[in-house]
């Protein structure tokens, strides 16, 4: 299981509209890119501004661009997600997975990243249910991205390093999947949204379950269900199937503590 970390837990800022959906089983590309400019060392910063360069500089409905990103570290970060059509490489962008690669242009990735991305290719043949061909950038476009570098390890195969087994890389925060949910309360059925501003009693239990699990850009535990908290609710929603209607109801409620850590 490759952890990711997910747009929320990274900060995104901006969301993605519908329409853009793209079953799983009909991509057939894994496309390796590398980013148009420096990385900075923190990478949940880099992440955030290829985002707003993407959406506000070239104006992309998808940002970032990239269904997902891999740090040097080994991190995996959600980019405009596993079902979305990207846009990173206008031939593949239904069929192929766009994969970015966070580091400075003419860099060697290190191992750590290396694995991670042979990882994060290896969960993507489960999911697209079929052995997805190693592709890069410039193979389906006119541009020198993903440089020489990683342009030959794709086409030796994509190797983990030293012939090492690839590890999984490190969630951001501790999974903490918690038991058994503690009941909806009565008071709030059938659902919390964020107009109300609710001060249900149910609302600050789930936000300190959501913290628990990573889900950082809650911010605090304040009790309010307000757009913070519409935001999270939707991106775990959409990540575990549940209906994205950006309503804290008992089903998305007791999610929270049930819902296995991905």
């Amino acid at each position: 299981m490759v952890a990711i970390v997910r747009r929320a837990q990274w900060g995104a800022q901006f969301s993605i509209p519908g329409g853009r959906f793209v079953a799983p089983g009909s991509r057939r590309f894994f496309v390796v890119h590398w980013p148009a400019g420096a990385v900075s060392g923190d990478e949940r910063a880099a992440v955030r501004a290829i985002e707003r360069s993407h959406r506000v500089g070239q104006g992309w409905q998808a940002a970032p661009g990239y269904n997902f990103l891999v740090g040097r570290s080994g991190t995996v970060y959600e980019g405009a997600g596993r079902d979305i059509r990207g846009i990173h490489s206008p031939p593949r962008n239904t069929d192929g997975w766009g994969v970015c690669v966070l580091v400075a242009i003419g860099e060697t990735p290190p191992p750590a990243c290396l694995n991670a991305v042979r990882a994060l290719y290896a969960h993507l043949n489960g999911v697209a249910g079929r052995t997805l061909a190693m592709s890069w950038h410039g193979q389906h476009f006119a541009t020198e991205c993903p440089g020489p570098a990683l342009r030959s390890w794709v086409q030796r195969g994509m190797p983990a390093p030293g012939g090492a087994a690839v590890p999984a890389p490190a969630p951001a925060a501790p999974a903490q999947p918690g038991g058994k949910a503690p009941e909806f309360p009565a008071s709030c059925r059938p659902f919390v949204s964020r107009t109300q501003r609710s001060r249900c009693p149910g609302v600050k239990p789930w936000q300190e379950q959501m913290l628990r699990r990573g889900w950082k850009a809650l911010g605090a535990a304040d009790g309010i269900f307000g757009p913070k908290s519409e935001a999270v609710l939707f991106a775990f929603q959409r990540e575990k199937g549940l209906t994205a209607d950006k309503l804290l109801g008992p089903a998305s409620f007791a999610a929270a503590w049930t819902a296995p850590v991905t």
